[in-house]
């Protein structure tokens, strides 16, 4: 039976700081044998060193998030243009499968019942669905959490749904999935669902996020999901605190 790491590739980008953190999870999580590829876009030289002594890859993001800024950012603040560089980002996996990590997401155990599930599914897109979440905070607005997700990236759909993002000024990849397919239930079909409660929690999980970002920061601090998933900045807050030295 073929090893399934032989064709995923773990990838993560984002903020040096957040990365630091992300690393520094993954390392406690012992996913060995993994390969693990982080995106560049300008991390301090002693960071990108240490980097790639433990073992980790490396891709030049700052290509992606100029292209990302110079596209979109008329119309959205650097921050949201960014949010597209994802998906370029994805296109540079150097396999078939890409498991995409975002830098909040703290990994705290064996990823690969959830990447062989996904696999199983024969989607293109897997992640954890909002249709799923006891929240339910976007409903028929976003098909799914796009923290956490398995991505084909041979597929053209993956293509189609950057070349969307560019031709109608959206750099939300969660919000732009939906109007791809031009209809929300034949998106729905498209995208498999890899959301447990056992494997991924964000704050997106829990009714009082429509009351209190800190409560439901909180639930997620508590939760035991292979995946936390620190979204908002009361969430990223606490994974720095709970990762400060330890990278």
């Amino acid at each position: 039976m073929k090893d399934i790491r032989e064709e995923v590739t773990v990838m993560t980008a984002g903020a040096a700081d957040m990365l630091a953190c992300w690393v520094a999870a993954w390392v406690r999580s012992e996913n060995a044998g993994w390969r693990v590829c982080i995106g560049d876009g300008g991390m301090p030289d002693a960071q990108r060193a240490r980097f790639q002594r433990d073992g980790f890859e490396l891709f030049d993001m700052m290509e992606a998030e100029s292209a990302c800024v110079g596209r979109f950012g008329k119309r959205h603040s650097t921050h949201h243009a960014l949010w597209a560089s994802k998906v370029r980002a994805i296109m540079k996996c150097p396999t078939r499968w890409a498991f995409w990590l975002d830098h909040d997401c703290e990994v705290r155990g064996d990823i690969a019942p959830i990447v062989e599930f996904g696999l199983g599914l024969g989607k293109w897109l897997s992640a954890p669905k909002y249709a799923s979440m006891p929240a339910k905070r976007f409903p028929r607005k976003r098909v799914a959490q796009n923290g956490m997700m398995l991505v084909n990236t041979k597929s053209q759909d993956l293509r189609n749904w950057l070349e969307w993002m560019e031709q109608y000024g959206e750099p939300n990849d969660e919000t732009a999935l939906p109007h791809l397919y031009g209809d929300f239930d034949y998106a729905d079909k498209r995208i498999g669902d890899l959301y447990r409660p056992a494997w991924y929690v964000s704050c997106d999980c829990f009714e009082e996020v429509h009351q209190s970002i800190a409560q439901a920061t909180e639930k997620v601090r508590t939760a035991k999901a292979v995946v936390r998933h620190w979204c908002a900045p009361a969430g990223k807050r606490m994974f720095k605190r709970l990762y400060a030295g330890k990278e």
